[in-house]
């Protein structure tokens, strides 16, 4: 269970490195998935325009992250293969969203896993997102200045709002869990 990192050595992946995977591309026809970039007006892809996108899946649970290169702390997922998608602000607020920014290319990470990578643990930039390894853990992080982390399991995911001093725990089964701060840092630490 390992992918190739430079040098022609061969790196291990474990815990959330190993159960989620990664692909990205730009915001246009080819992955919202119509033949020419024709969208209503007020479309908010229309203002992404091939702008870059990041979407991560998890393996064995289906959970799905989409971030936008010029977020500023937002994101949209689901939390299980075919659940609705939704967006989570900033705030830490959760709404439904109309649909995927990119879905060919989420579809793309379902159905063909192989043109997928690992988080390797030199890690990955995507415009205003970093992902990195922390432990077991991999931990996307916003440069916007939202405050916001994101830290994914190999179930699932935190999201610590640190300017707020709570944080929201999603499992795949369950709702999710809002939380304070240093009580989902706790479970983070047994993660």
């Amino acid at each position: 269970a390992g992918g190739a990192a430079g040098g022609g050595e061969e790196e291990l992946f474990d815990g959330a490195a190993k159960a989620w995977c990664f692909i990205q591309g730009k915001v246009g026809p080819d992955t919202v998935g119509t033949k020419k970039m024709e969208m209503p007006q007020g479309d908010a892809r229309n203002y992404y325009f091939e702008g870059g996108v990041t979407v991560l899946r998890n393996r064995g649970t289906g959970m799905v992250i989409e971030l936008i290169d010029d977020s500023k702390g937002w994101f949209q997922f689901s939390a299980v293969d075919g659940a609705k998608v939704q967006l989570m602000s900033v705030g830490g607020d959760i709404s439904p969203s109309p649909r995927w920014y990119v879905p060919a290319l989420v579809e793309e990470a379902k159905d063909h896993p192989l043109k997928t990578s690992s988080v390797k643990s030199a890690g990955v930039r995507s415009g205003n997102w970093k992902i990195a390894s922390e432990g077991r853990k991999l931990a996307l992080t916003n440069i916007g200045g939202s405050g916001c982390k994101v830290q994914l399991t190999e179930e699932g995911m935190f999201v610590l709002n640190e300017k707020l001093g709570d944080a929201m725990h999603f499992q795949v089964a369950n709702e999710p869990e809002r939380m304070p701060l240093p009580e989902a840092q706790e479970l983070l630490m047994g993660a």
